[in-house]
């Protein structure tokens, strides 16, 4: 008897953890609902803006379009424009390597700063520190070594002094050259704009798909995860009933016999039929526990065959 009571108490104790750990699930998978919402949110919002965005830019080109057909008494030949589409295509690449040399330069200076406030307290200097920062210097510096050598020897005579390699070309523009080149730039910076938004769009994309299939796995391992504890509560409290029951009916029949010979019949009776009630009541009780549990079972395998 005793042993059953100390089995009892210790499955109801189980039954209360089991309740809090499926709270806690529970709670988990909400919070994972409320990010996945949200992220599907600014995916439409940022759909929304760019599509926005694509429709501005065609209305733009539409626009561009019908001003060039128009007759122009000042239009450039055909030699000039290549000229200076080749201009402008030179004078963007000998840009773009001149802001990757003064970047690297300002990275350069900065951990050449770093490396000299380190060493000024020599207590407590950490080498590791200093040798990562040696090693970034050098690599800084080989970078600037390679990009002047790769300036040189693209635009030879080149001066970073200056913001044109080809100063005369631009020194000569025209009005008519210089809205050629206007018209230029514009095709060059919105085609370079279609093509950012066509990658920021695709790598949204890509991020917005593995979230999904990454929550949708965290979503699988969580419902698996609570079909066990339920059936971990199911068994546990299947148990306990079982238990309870036999301890209730043995406790009960065994009082009885110690005071057969006193009990009038009649009550007796009464109290074999409410034990009767009472046995039938927990194997009710025990059936539907089953079947529920079986049912988890079931769930949880149709689970482990989707994970």
């Amino acid at each position: 008897k005793k042993a059953a009571q100390l089995k009892a108490s210790r499955m109801m104790r189980d039954s209360q953890k089991l309740k809090v750990e499926l709270q806690k699930m529970k709670d988990i998978a909400e919070k994972q609902t409320a990010v996945l919402k949200r992220k599907i949110d600014e995916a439409a919002a940022k759909d929304r803006a760019r599509m926005e965005l694509e429709k501005k830019r065609r209305s733009a080109e539409r626009m561009r379009l019908a001003s060039s057909t128009s007759h122009d008494s000042n239009e450039i030949n055909e030699a000039r424009k290549e000229h200076l589409s080749t201009w402008i295509e030179r004078e963007v690449d000998y840009s773009i390597i001149k802001a990757q040399i003064e970047d690297q330069k300002r990275q350069l200076n900065s951990a050449i700063n770093e490396k000299r406030n380190h060493m000024k307290d020599d207590d407590t200097v950490n080498i590791q520190e200093l040798e990562e920062l040696e090693v970034t210097i050098k690599s800084l510096k080989n970078s600037i070594n390679n990009l002047e050598s790769h300036l040189k020897k693209t635009f030879p005579n080149s001066n970073l002094a200056w913001r044109f390699f080809d100063s005369e070309t631009f020194k000569t523009l025209t009005k008519p050259d210089a809205k050629f080149v206007l018209t230029h730039v514009f095709d060059m910076c919105s085609s370079i704009k279609q093509e950012l938004e066509t990658i920021i769009c695709d790598s949204e994309s890509t991020i917005k798909s593995a979230v999904d299939v990454a929550i949708a796995k965290e979503k699988q391992l969580h419902d698996k995860q609570t079909v066990q504890l339920k059936m971990e509560h199911a068994e546990a409290t299947l148990n306990l009933l079982e238990s309870t029951q036999s301890a209730v009916s043995a406790n009960i029949m065994m009082k009885l016999n110690t005071v057969m010979d006193e009990i009038d019949p009649e009550f007796k009776a009464q109290i074999e039929n409410m034990l009767n009630t009472y046995m039938q009541s927990c194997l009710t009780a025990g059936k539907a526990l089953q079947s529920d549990l079986d049912q988890m079972k079931e769930s949880q395998e149709g689970l482990q065959k989707m994970l």
